[in-house]
């Protein structure tokens, strides 16, 4: 699984390179300081989980979510923010983001939990697609066949 990071803060992002993803078999692909970075690089590349704060110039996470559900659904978003308010929990869920983190009070294996359900999301979306597409084939050649 292919994460990219998005964080406008340096310090933030040192730390999410050094969690050892390899071990856990994801990689880091990338790493964005707003969203309009990071869904350039989502729509130029293969992202599978995008890990995102909610406040940064430019392109809040919020919007980017908003934004990758409707041209990448298969990207699955983790909010990682300073705000403990649940009211962007209620808004990143009905986005569609899969879990949210608050920075420094989350430990690595709440950030391993969250991948894995980002991880199972990606993994089920993927059999649907691969179905619609094995569908759609199905009745491209018995239409042929007649």
């Amino acid at each position: 699984m292919n994460v990219l990071v998005v964080d406008d803060e340096i310090p933030i992002r040192e730390k999410l390179k050094a969690f050892p993803w390899h071990e856990y078999e994801f990689k880091l692909v990338g790493e964005a300081k707003n969203g309009k970075e990071a869904y350039e690089k989502c729509q130029a590349g293969m992202v599978d989980i995008v890990i995102t704060d909610i406040g940064m110039p430019i392109m809040d996470g919020l919007e980017l979510i908003r934004l990758l559900k409707e041209s990448k659904p298969h990207i699955q978003c983790v909010l990682l923010t300073c705000h403990s308010d649940f009211e962007y929990a209620r808004q990143a869920i009905s986005l569609g983001a899969c879990d949210y983190l608050v920075k420094g009070m989350y430990r690595d294996k709440e950030m391993l939990n969250a991948l894995e359900k980002a991880r199972t999301m990606v993994d089920k979306e993927r059999k649907i697609n691969q179905t619609a597409q094995d569908q759609t084939n199905a009745n491209f050649a018995f239409r042929y066949e007649i």
